[in-house]
């Protein structure tokens, strides 16, 4: 699991031992039903997409376990002079979501974090504005910084809530790990 989880999850629970399972999904799944270990930790998205939606025993709420910023967000590459590509990327898109994703981005890149930096960043639209919510934990989990802002522009909230954090010593926390 990824630190962002593994630090998530043993917040929420001391006594877990989390360990890193290799494979595709079907190895993962084959090894759960062996016993290799009692839980699996996949997304719910690839199990969707592989067929696989029986094999959910618990969603997990995006507050219990903050997802990294942008996960789940899909990009669509094309050559710039395909402009009919870019007329459909264009309708496909939806500026609300675009922003979410973009202020998510925009919290790690104030923090100077990385994709190794045990920190969720999930913002969702709302009508109107935007509410989102950032956890940074350090890689035990034995610390965590939690903030929850709501507000109309997206930018300007992912800057408010990067100051919080650095104001609540977020610094100290991604320095460690």
């Amino acid at each position: 699991s990824s630190g962002r989880r593994t630090a998530q999850l043993v917040r929420q629970n001391r006594d877990l031992d989390i360990v890193p399972v290799r494979g595709n999904v079907g190895t993962r799944l084959e090894k759960l039903r062996r016993g290799e270990f009692d839980a699996l930790l996949l997304a719910c998205a690839g199990l969707d997409r592989l067929g696989l939606s029986s094999e959910v025993g618990q969603r997990l709420d995006v507050d219990f376990c903050v997802p990294a910023a942008g996960q789940g967000a899909l990009a669509v590459e094309f050559l710039k002079e395909r402009k009919d590509i870019a007329a459909i990327a264009a309708s496909l898109c939806i500026d609300s979501v675009a922003m979410a994703v973009e202020s998510e981005r925009l919290v790690v890149k104030r923090l100077g974090a990385d994709c190794t930096t045990p920190l969720g960043v999930y913002c969702r639209p709302l009508d109107p504005g935007y509410h989102v919510t950032a956890v940074l934990l350090t890689e035990a989990g034995d610390r965590c910084l939690r903030v929850e802002k709501k507000g109309e522009d997206g930018a300007a909230l992912a800057e408010d809530t990067a100051e919080t954090l650095l104001a609540m010593g977020a610094r100290e926390l991604i320095d460690v790990g």
